[in-house]
């Protein structure tokens, strides 16, 4: 009976690279972990130098690695990652559990198994991610130019809200009244006796 082996090969390395911050401008060396791994390969007929090819997948793998965990060491001068590094370790923790959840969606309890397959490599890229941010936190910057911290921006000044008067109400137009003058009576003559002592027949 014809037995095939199975070749793995893991590699690891302190990695030495070069970085620029594009939000500060700081730029210099750093070091820090890299591991890499090839995966399981069978040998067989139709696999052409097998140790060859596992070589080649730890090498690729590592240089994976190397830049997905550049890509989360702060940077010294403003503290931030590189845009985007964070969210693409949601991305490919997520996409295998969104995989997981569709298969059980679409199939049912038939595709159980294909479902809990996608858990399970979520869990192991969840592990793989946690590692890549302890090495980051553990790298050691050996050369470095600062850069300059940006200012934060101002707000934006708020409008300036006038109120508005409610216009005025529409009156009737105005009308012209005339009416008499009051009689002006004469004032009465001092040296007239009192009319009660006058003989209105006289008068």
């Amino acid at each position: 009976m014809l037995t095939r082996s199975e070749y793995k090969l893991t590699r690891s390395e302190l990695a030495q690279r070069y970085f620029a911050c594009k939000l500060c401008g700081a730029n210099g060396e750093v070091a820090f972990g890299a591991q890499g791994s090839s995966g399981w390969t069978r040998d067989g007929m139709f696999v052409d130098n097998v140790h060859a090819q596992v070589e080649r997948a730890a090498e690729v793998d590592l240089r994976t690695d190397a830049m997905r965990t550049q890509a989360l060491i702060r940077c010294p001068t403003c503290g931030r990652r590189a845009p985007g590094a964070v969210r693409w370790v949601a991305i490919r923790i997520g996409f295998w559990l969104a995989a997981g959840v569709g298969l059980v969606a679409v199939g049912g309890a038939e595709l159980v198994i294909g479902a809990g397959g996608c858990a399970a490599v979520a869990i192991w890229q969840g592990l793989q991610e946690r590692g890549r941010f302890k090495r980051a936190r553990g790298a050691v910057i050996l050369q470095l130019e600062p850069g300059k911290v940006p200012e934060p921006e101002a707000p934006p000044p708020r409008p300036v809200v006038r109120r508005q008067l409610a216009p005025p109400p529409e009156l009737p137009p105005a009308r012209v009244v005339s009416a008499p003058a009051p009689a002006v009576q004469a004032a009465p003559d001092p040296r007239a006796p009192p009319k009660f002592l006058v003989d209105p027949d006289k008068s």
